[in-house]
């Protein structure tokens, strides 16, 4: 069960202020370490997924909470790593299966007259409305979990009513302009959580939950390597990290160097290494209208040493450049594969 609690990530608050952040495994552990027993009782642990409280029993030994929790969180959906056969080198089989459609005749012409006749039309056409989906899910997603976070914890706070309204609303400057005197570590939560709630801020900083357990069940044995595709901002955008703020403006690529100087030790602890950094550009092969500033390849030791890294607090202390310097971004997670003779 203790595994599961690696791939469960949460954000611990005592008071106005963050004290953990990471998996609930790092936090319970940091917490424990941390805090006295009084603490302990008025910390409040939120899902960093959907923004809705954790109830933690903080009795007894870490181990002792640990436990309590992996039976609680331990049949979570998607907890368990699937250990899937090894995969073969070559072309995946497509998987197609045949079926009744029923449409009209003026239908039927319509779809004979596309490139490439009914059958591709229709997927073409699947795929868009369940990508089309898949935006408005996003969004949804994170103004819930901003609402589950924002009435926990600031439900009494100046101009909450507004800043829920903007929320719903879809208006970004007025959401920011509501929150902007809240407490920093509450308002800076709160701007993680609502980072794809605007339909014009969908953007990809950051793993989401769902992701990070979905690359926890490949089950990857050994190092890992981690192909990054980056995007900058033409101006660094401190927003959601004031305290970080330059004294003058800088541009993302800056802002992102500053990230990497900060990072290199807490991975380099970690037994990860940058394998290789260059420009990026528009594709050879692919979207002629999309284009990433950097790429990088960055070797982790293994997943557990990936998670370590990714939740060690004095590395979060400096991520607020990244997010600053990132328009957009892309992260796969590669583990590697004979070449056959």
């Amino acid at each position: 069960m203790r595994n599961d609690l690696t791939r469960f990530y949460c954000t611990a608050f005592l008071g106005v202020g963050v004290v953990a952040s990471g998996s609930l495994q790092h936090v319970v552990t940091t917490v424990k370490d941390a805090l006295d027993d009084r603490d302990l009782t008025q910390l409040l642990l939120f899902d960093d997924s959907t923004g809705k409280p954790i109830d933690v029993d903080f009795r007894g030994k870490t181990d002792d909470v640990l436990k309590r929790l992996g039976e609680q969180f331990g049949d979570l959906p998607g907890t368990e790593v699937n250990h899937q056969p090894t995969r073969r080198v070559g072309r995946p089989k497509l998987g197609v299966v045949s079926g009744e459609v029923t449409l009209l005749p003026r239908h039927w012409e319509w779809l004979k007259s596309q490139p490439g006749g009914a059958s591709v039309t229709l997927r073409k056409l699947v795929d868009e409305a369940r990508h089309a989906g898949g935006k408005q899910s996003k969004i949804r997603e994170s103004q819930e979990a901003t609402y589950h976070f924002m009435t926990a914890m600031a439900g009494n706070f100046h101009q909450y009513e507004e800043a829920l309204r903007a929320l719903y609303a879809g208006d970004l400057d007025r959401f920011y302009h509501f929150i902007d005197d809240w407490a920093p570590d509450i308002r800076n939560h709160i701007k993680r959580l609502s980072a794809n709630a605007f339909p014009e801020s969908i953007r990809y900083i950051e793993p989401s939950q769902r992701a990070g357990m979905r690359f926890m069940q490949r089950g990857i044995e050994g190092s890992i390597v981690m192909l990054n595709l980056l995007r900058f901002r033409d101006v660094a955008d401190y927003t959601a990290n004031p305290e970080l703020t330059p004294e003058i403006p800088i541009s993302g690529a800056e802002a992102f160097n500053r990230y990497i100087e900060h990072t290199l030790p807490f991975l380099r602890e970690s037994g990860g290494e940058v394998m290789f950094l260059g420009d990026g550009g528009e594709f050879l092969t692919g979207p002629e209208d999309e284009r990433w500033d950097l790429v990088m390849l960055i070797r982790q030791s293994s997943a557990q040493s990936f998670l370590a890294f990714s939740g060690h607090q004095d590395y979060l202390a400096g991520i607020g450049h990244r997010t600053a310097a990132i328009e957009d971004s892309r992260l796969l997670p590669m583990a590697e594969l004979p070449i056959p003779n």
